[in-house]
């Protein structure tokens, strides 16, 4: 947050507003003062897990002691144009997200993508692959594709199945959505393409958009999230991967 001078801070009260994404190793709080534009000067700090009464209330006072002064710079260099997956339609001032960049991908798949049919009931929405866990049912399958139809465009859709993941990331590509089963307490690492252990099944991890069935029965967290919400949000990670690599930087 910002504040004007004029404000007096006397209290930090930090809650946890999410019953499914969690802070586990919540950052320090600084209160810094704005010297110009690209300036500014740090006026105390106060711990993560200690936030709570400051202990002499904070002014935007400008003869305030500071500790030191802080230049913001573009962390790496920009890149150019060539180096893209797509071109940008603004200046850019530093380092892109990893998916723009053409030699951090993985090549091409050679073969298109297919789901396992022995794991997954599945479909493909015009290029965006919907892969539901059998443990779910057939009828998940069948609602989370008329959410998704209806609410991300067709072209989108399309970019979808052209996404390649960073060299980094287990899978290729293409980005895809996952749901898994809550009440058998599935989770990411018992999808055939991972078998490897990996715990949760709420959560965007390049390039798999994993989501849960109860998100279409009643909604996630006994109704702390409203049906569809976490699928949603979920998706719009995904999809800003997708628009990143195949759109815009």
């Amino acid at each position: 947050g910002e504040f004007s001078p004029n404000v007096t801070l006397t209290k930090v009260e930090v809650r946890e507003t999410s019953a499914t994404h969690r802070v586990k190793d919540p950052s320090s709080i600084v209160f810094e003062t704005k010297i110009n534009d690209n300036e500014w000067r740090t006026m105390t700090m106060i711990g993560g897990h200690h936030a709570g009464m400051v202990q002499e209330p904070l002014q935007g006072n400008e003869n305030v002691e500071h500790e030191k002064a802080v230049k913001w710079e573009p962390i790496m260099p920009k890149p150019t144009d060539e180096e893209l997956t797509t071109t940008p339609s603004k200046p850019i001032s530093g380092k892109l997200h990893g998916v723009c960049y053409k030699s951090n991908l993985h090549p091409r798949r050679s073969n298109p993508f297919v789901p396992d049919a022995s794991f997954y009931y599945s479909e493909n929405c015009d290029g965006l692959w919907v892969c539901c866990s059998k443990a779910c049912g057939r009828e998940t399958l069948d609602r989370v594709c008329s959410f998704l139809r209806a609410r991300i465009p067709k072209e989108q859709r399309e970019m979808w199945g052209e996404f390649r993941s960073p060299k980094w990331a287990k899978d290729p590509g293409p980005m895809r959505v996952i749901i898994l089963d809550n009440r058998t307490n599935e989770c990411a690492g018992s999808i055939p393409e991972l078998r490897d252990g990996s715990t949760g099944r709420n959560h965007t991890s390049c390039p798999f958009v994993f989501t849960s069935r109860e998100d279409f029965y009643g909604g996630v967290g006994n109704g702390a999230w409203c049906e569809g919400q976490l699928t949603l949000h979920e998706v719009t990670h995904g999809s800003d991967m997708v628009i990143r690599q195949m759109m815009d930087p």
